[in-house]
């Protein structure tokens, strides 16, 4: 399981929103297996048919490793549902151009 991300930098806010600038990082963060097995019981995701993607599965993880994203999860054990709280350090260029041109 991961989620996506993007760092942007160099634009603006405005009342529309955030505008302008350039995205200097695109990546995924991903999560352990034990942390999602003990999710995967709590409600709503223990209703969940879909047919899950382990990281061993996952095109992307296994060329990065530890250092390419593995978030480090703390919660309660078996007590995961009450929230979960993620770390993780993560270095940008924020001179890098990665807008997908």
């Amino acid at each position: 399981m991961h989620i996506h991300t993007k760092v942007h930098v160099n634009g603006t806010w405005t009342d529309a929103g955030y505008e302008g600038g350039n995205t200097c990082h695109t990546g995924q963060l991903f999560f352990d297996e034990a942390s999602v097995l003990a999710s995967a019981e709590a409600e709503p995701y223990s209703t969940n048919t879909t047919t899950r993607t382990t990281l061993d599965e996952d095109t992307i993880y296994p060329d990065n490793g530890i250092e390419g994203g593995l978030l480090k999860l703390k919660y309660k054990k078996n007590a995961i549902a009450e929230g979960v709280v993620a770390t993780i350090t993560m270095g940008v260029d924020p001179e890098a151009d990665n807008n997908g041109t």
